[in-house]
């Protein structure tokens, strides 16, 4: 496994972000300007507050084996599809907490946090990505709090502040259907450049949800230039102006692999998170295959983090500690095909998983995504959006 490698470049991601985006606008801002957008280094977040210390364990308790107090706590998420949240929510009950998820797409669930941070109601929030993460702490909407599995993450990839901690690495990828596509796309861009994938490549018309604006992240972030618009060059807004031109668009939502499967729509090919290809195989009767552009792919560090004003913080921290620990993390592997960040969990990656955590990764300058993601947004919904 490449592990060392994948790292090294996640801790190069979140070094680029620190430094490029202290002044990040609140997650649904209107940056727009008008006119060109040039990125600017900006001074070093000031220092954290010393982050909450793990809570003692009760007498006789192993913090390992830490259980709930049966206080319900509210966990808003990206990561509850798939029967993530109805296995968590009886996985959690079985040691003794009581959840409520919350599910939506990142940028809806970072939206909505960032509203309710005067009056929050959730109390746990996990999965999102590095950019995302950055707009809550900008915006006040998460603590510092250090669990006692923080140690046992690969170095580089939990908060250097403690604001948040590192669960799974996830592979934003373009897949297609083995048994459809006989000459396969090996970048995003051969799918308008090539007529042959003309019609039969799904995109989201919706760009909220995280892995949709992975996607856009690792297109645009191949043309950044400080002179073009929005900081992007022209040839930039090109490909994505192709890229909404000649796709199937998904006004409904509707699963990729159900796309796939349905002889009725010409969709072969399309945007996902790594862990969501095996179940979607086993169930639609496909063999996924995936393109691996010269570039890399993009990645996505989800983690966990304490609200701030949190209404039962004690209990919020207690299954933050619940969570990430190896033991649970690794059965959330197990039956969600995740990459663990914790080395703990490693010992039963299967061959799929193996195969994901040798892809190279895309390096992108996550500072000036997150600083101008939001502008992106609203200029492609505005221009090339059907």
């Amino acid at each position: 496994m490449k592990r060392s490698f994948i790292i090294t470049l996640v801790l190069v991601m979140g070094l680029l972000l620190l430094m490029g985006c202290a002044g990040t606008a609140p997650a649904g801002t209107d940056t727009t300007t008008g006119g060109q957008q040039t990125p600017t280094t900006l001074p070093a977040p000031a220092p954290a507050p010393a982050p909450a210390p793990a809570p003692a364990p009760a007498d006789g308790e192993d913090r390992l084996t830490i259980e709930g107090t049966g206080v319900p706590i509210v966990i808003y998420s990206n990561s509850f599809t798939d029967e993530r949240l109805e296995w968590l929510t009886a996985r959690a009950a079985e040691d003794g907490f009581v959840i409520q998820g919350v599910a939506a797409g990142g940028g809806a669930t970072t939206d909505r946090l960032i509203a309710e941070r005067h009056n929050p109601i959730a109390d746990v929030v996990f999965g999102l990505n590095v950019f995302l993460w950055q707009s809550l702490i900008d915006n006040d909407v998460i603590v510092p709090y250090v669990p006692h599995w923080a140690g046992e993450i690969e170095e580089g990839l939990n908060h250097p502040d403690g604001y948040y901690h590192a669960l799974v690495i996830q592979a934003i990828l373009l897949t297609y259907d083995t048994a459809q596509v006989q000459n396969p796309p090996t970048d995003w861009l051969d799918l308008w450049t090539n007529p042959e994938y003309h019609g039969v490549y799904q995109f989201e018309t919706a760009l909220t949800g995280g892995t949709t604006r992975m996607v856009l992240a690792g297109i645009l972030g191949r043309y950044i230039d400080p002179s073009g618009y929005l900081g992007i060059s022209d040839a930039g807004w090109e490909q994505v102006r192709a890229y909404y031109a000649n796709g199937y668009a998904n006004t409904a939502g509707i699963d990729l692999f159900i796309q796939m499967a349905d002889p009725n729509v010409p969709v072969t090919m399309g945007q996902i998170w790594h862990a969501g290809i095996p179940m979607r195989e086993a169930e639609h009767d496909i063999v996924a295959g995936w393109a691996v552009p010269s570039v890399g792919v993009p990645f996505v560090v989800e983690g966990i983090a304490e609200i701030n004003g949190a209404s039962q913080p004690e209990e919020a921290r207690r299954f933050i500690e619940w969570f990430g620990q190896a033991t649970i993390q690794m059965e959330w592997q197990e039956r969600f095909d995740s990459l663990p960040a914790n080395v703990n969990a490693l010992a039963n990656l299967d061959d799929f998983q193996l195969t994901i955590s040798q892809l190279p990764i895309q390096e992108i300058d996550w500072g000036f995504v997150a600083e101008n993601f939001d502008s992106w947004a609203e200029h492609i919904l505005l221009n090339y959006m059907p």
